[in-house]
């Protein structure tokens, strides 16, 4: 639901339906990155210390770092997803891409 509901750009109650979701699950901090950005690099911090060798929380949280201008973490964080899983490509592509975007 609360997929459907953020791409129909009704973000109010995609957060809703996410923040029902992490009472379950905590590790489940994709939809939070709506309007949210704090808060969802605090879920994926979270998420992280339960299961530090989450590699898409550390590229989700990368991705959350990049909507708030912080690069350096951005770039730190895709860095660490790909420490894990190597062949993940959409870090890779989001990391060589926030490089770019800083001329490196």
């Amino acid at each position: 639901m609360a997929i459907i509901y953020k791409q129909q750009g009704n973000y109010a109650d995609a957060i809703s339906c996410y923040n029902e979701v992490l009472h379950f699950d905590p590790l489940v901090a994709d939809g939070l990155e709506i309007g949210r950005v704090k808060e969802a690099i605090q879920h994926y911090s979270h998420a992280i210390v339960i299961r530090p060798h989450l590699d898409e929380a550390y590229a989700n949280m990368a991705s959350a770092y990049e909507d708030s201008e912080h690069v350096e973490a951005a770039i730190k964080s895709y860095r660490q997803a790909l420490a894990i899983h190597p062949n993940f490509p959409k870090a890779t592509c989001n990391l060589l891409h926030t490089l770019q975007c800083v001329c490196d």
